[in-house]
């Protein structure tokens, strides 16, 4: 599934709510024009994407591309069809028991990752399920003075972000989350 987002909630529940559905995420630059999406949709075969309804139009993606279904954030245009969903219908249905059964082993696909494309056209990489994982472990290692599992008394855990202009650069960890 596509996430073409700029850094904000969405993308971050998106993330993990496709990893959690088994899925295979796939970050578009929001920068990219309606050409780059369709060439990164066809080359890749998403069939779902997440978008910023302010960004791109869905009629001629839906058109173009692979892709089937849409779920729109912010201002939902009226030509969503069966099968589509705005972010406001995502949000009401906080089931968390919703994905059940789902298996993924280390050697699964998590992530197809795109390149900016700087020497050319944009290659994919993919992250499997244990390099996630790994990089989780690399990145406590940085974060000095926490403890696992519980914020230290008069800490707050904090969300932030940075702009990567290859592509995104999403680093989980066991204390909180980051941008790199």
């Amino acid at each position: 599934m596509g996430l073409f987002l700029p850094n904000t909630a969405p993308f971050v529940i998106g993330y993990y709510g496709i990893l959690k559905a088994g899925g295979v995420v796939m970050a578009l630059n929001p920068a990219y024009t309606p050409s780059e999406v369709q060439n990164l949709a066809e080359e890749s075969g998403i069939r779902y994407l997440m978008l910023a309804a302010s960004l791109i139009q869905i009629e001629p993606l839906r058109q173009t591309t692979p892709i089937k279904r849409f779920v729109v954030v912010g201002e939902t245009p009226a030509k969503l069809i069966a099968g589509d969903i705005s972010w406001s219908d995502v949000l009401e249905c906080e089931n968390s028991e919703a994905v059940t059964g789902v298996q993924v082993g280390p050697d699964d696909p998590a992530v197809f990752q795109y390149s900016g494309g700087t020497t050319g056209t944009p290659k994919c990489a993919v992250g499997l399920h244990r390099n996630l994982v790994a990089n989780v472990y690399q990145f406590r290692q940085w974060l000095v003075n926490t403890h696992e599992g519980r914020n230290r008394a008069g800490r707050h855990s904090l969300l932030s972000r940075l702009w990567y202009g290859s592509g995104y650069a999403f680093r989980p960890s066991a204390s909180g989350l980051g941008w790199c």
